[in-house]
């Protein structure tokens, strides 16, 4: 079988590489930014540069469709924030090739990507969520709050507000959310036509609220019934990840991202193939870090595996410093943060539909 990732930049898209390849898969790994992590590793068969999807959507495609033709691919399994792009373009990829898209479709990716969508549907679902309104200019909740964009990424661009207190942002274009004091979880899973495959539940290790860097799993039914319930009112598809606040032992579910999250990480111990297209009935978790990336946000390291190195497909490891001066060198041309310049060229904020 032949499978294309896109998102090659990505560690968990170097996951997925390394534990398809060693159980036989050919491997083909895409990106539009160069270096990669997937590029260097001996798991990849094939590595394909890309338009950024971004900046030319129709070449992106056109892109994807040719490789897919061109090596007979199986499955197209999108990752990170392309995940969108791609799933917008489903029908004209389906159109010009024959292939599997490990993608929902974009009305229900754009809900579920949309935090203030998101937030409505929940609560008409009777799921535990903060208050959430469109953001006018002013604290309407009249206590301690959250503003953030209506589509963002990695925690960026967020402030609390405190009682009474305004902002000059766009209206309507953040949400202003109810701050539920309490510890910063996630769970990751994957559905298929509206039931949950798997799902797992982690957490850091670190008291912070920053991205994750290093991941401890843990087990909740809670969590794993409201995310059950999200999948099967949407009939929903693919890889799904939420973030949740636990307060007196309820989790409060803030936000989700429609695609592969560092919960991929966790499962590292199973056989991806199974655990994605066939039935799979335990599934194994671990803990992991982020090497790098804990040591400079964190300044120190816990005594998990790192992710990305591996004795076996030791070039990643070695090549992480060139593909950390490419998103350095992103983020100084386009004046924006490491976390942003990671998703520069790939990021969706709901281009129209």
């Amino acid at each position: 079988m032949k499978i294309l990732f896109t998102g090659a930049r990505a560690p968990a898209t170097l996951e997925l590489v390394r534990n398809f390849g060693k159980n036989g898969w050919t491997v083909h790994a895409a990106d539009s930014l160069t270096p990669a992590l997937s590029e260097f590793s001996k798991y990849t068969n094939f590595f394909h540069r890309i338009n950024s999807p971004r900046h030319n959507e129709s070449l992106f495609v056109a892109d994807l469709i040719e490789i897919i033709n061109v090596n007979k691919i199986d499955v197209l399994f999108p990752t990170c924030e392309e995940t969108f792009w791609i799933s917008k373009n489903k029908n004209k990829i389906l159109a010009g090739c024959n292939t599997q898209i490990i993608c929902d479709d974009i009305e229900k990716l754009s809900l579920l990507h949309n935090k203030y969508r998101f937030m409505e549907f929940v609560k008409t679902e009777g799921i535990l969520s903060p208050e959430t309104f469109l953001y006018g200019g002013e604290n309407i909740l009249n206590k301690k709050a959250v503003i953030k964009p209506v589509f963002s990424r990695f925690g960026e661009d967020v402030i609390i507000a405190g009682e009474m207190e305004g902002d000059n942002r766009s209206k309507g274009q953040h949400i202003l959310q109810e701050f539920i004091e309490g510890e910063n979880v996630c769970s990751y899973g994957f559905a298929d036509n509206g039931i949950l495959k798997f799902n797992v539940c982690y957490k850091s290790p670190f008291k912070t609220q920053k991205p994750f860097t290093a991941f401890e799993p843990f087990a909740c039914e809670a969590i794993n019934e409201t995310v059950s319930k999200i999948v099967q009112v949407l009939n929903f598809t693919g890889n799904i990840s939420f973030d949740f606040r636990k307060k007196d032992e309820q989790y409060y579910i803030i936000e989700c991202n429609p695609r592969i999250t560092s919960g991929i990480h966790i499962i590292r111990e199973n056989h991806f193939a199974e655990v994605f297209f066939n039935a799979y009935e335990t599934i194994l978790t671990c803990k992991v870090q982020l090497f790098i990336p804990t040591l400079m946000t964190n300044y120190r390291l816990t005594v998990y595996k790192d992710i990305v190195f591996d004795l076996h497909d030791i070039k990643p490891f070695m090549k992480q410093l060139s593909c950390l001066l490419k998103i350095y060198s992103t983020a100084r041309k386009h004046k924006v943060s490491l976390t942003k310049a990671t998703v520069f060229d790939i990021e969706w904020n709901g281009e129209s539909i």
